[in-house]
């Protein structure tokens, strides 16, 4: 009877399940055309602006974009350089993120804030730290864009790799979506390379983006991404998935920087 049970709770979990919407990360807008929910960008703390290729946009002139092609923008915002966590929490960094909170005000319409990704990666100047640093530094981060954007509807996404990094949650609060990394590196399914990390996340009762997620062009892409259609409502926390369509900036792949380019009409 318990089997039983069990059986037909998770076959309930799966029929409530929401369908997953579907954003892209594009700096050579070949998806242009196409009709996602999410558009994402990466942005340098400092200078409010893209980093990469035609996403050398301001944050305001990349929501405005997105907005108008009827995405809702997410904001992938690196606090780079010097030591970025002591920076904030001091106000050092105070004019930076008045630069940004103006230019969201001036676009006002809803955007996704995903600030210092991957928090438990020392790739990144604000990774490998402490994690009681990073957590105040996003706090500090979250309260000074809602209190100066009170009226806007600014959402805000902590976004570990998804595999670790749990000491790193900075609570409640100050989290909206649970976003994470899912990268075929291994010619292995979507639902192998995810599971594992959604059993991390799904902890916190948010709910769940992929907001980086990619197969490199040398493996089957269109099998992998059907596999991932097909397979996501075993994901009931799973919201939205984002591919990250272009070559990665970083040789992180066998010291190689991975391809993960896709033919649009498969997203």
């Amino acid at each position: 009877m318990r089997k039983t049970l069990i059986s037909l709770a998770f076959a309930l979990s799966l029929v409530s399940a929401p369908a997953i919407t579907l954003g892209v990360y594009d700096n050579a807008q070949t998806m242009t055309g196409k009709h996602l929910a999410y558009e994402e960008v990466f942005v340098g703390q400092t200078s409010a602006k893209g980093w990469v290729g035609t996403n050398q946009q301001s944050v305001h002139d990349f929501a405005t974009a997105a907005w108008a092609k009827g995405r809702t923008p997410i904001i992938s915002i690196e606090p780079s350089s010097g030591d970025p966590l002591d920076e904030i929490v001091s106000g050092k960094r105070d004019k930076e993120l008045a630069n940004i909170w103006s230019q969201l005000a001036q676009y006002g319409g809803p955007a996704i804030i995903r600030w210092g990704h991957e928090p438990e990666s020392s790739r990144y100047p604000w990774g490998g730290k402490p994690s009681e640093k990073y957590i105040l530094a996003y706090r500090y981060v979250v309260d000074y864009l809602r209190k100066c954007s009170p009226q806007q509807k600014l959402s805000f996404m902590w976004s570990p790799k998804g595999s670790n990094g749990t000491k790193y949650y900075p609570g409640s609060h100050y989290v909206d979506y649970v976003g994470c990394s899912v990268f075929d590196t291994e010619n292995r399914s979507f639902a192998e390379s995810f599971a594992p990390k959604y059993q991390t996340l799904a902890q916190y009762g948010k709910p769940i983006i992929i907001a980086e997620c990619g197969v490199q062009a040398k493996h089957d892409q269109a099998a992998w991404v059907a596999g991932l259609k097909a397979s996501a409502s075993q994901f009931p926390l799973l919201r939205s998935v984002i591919y990250f369509n272009a070559v990665d900036p970083h040789p992180w792949v066998n010291g190689q920087k991975p391809d993960w380019r896709i033919d649009p009409a498969l997203w």
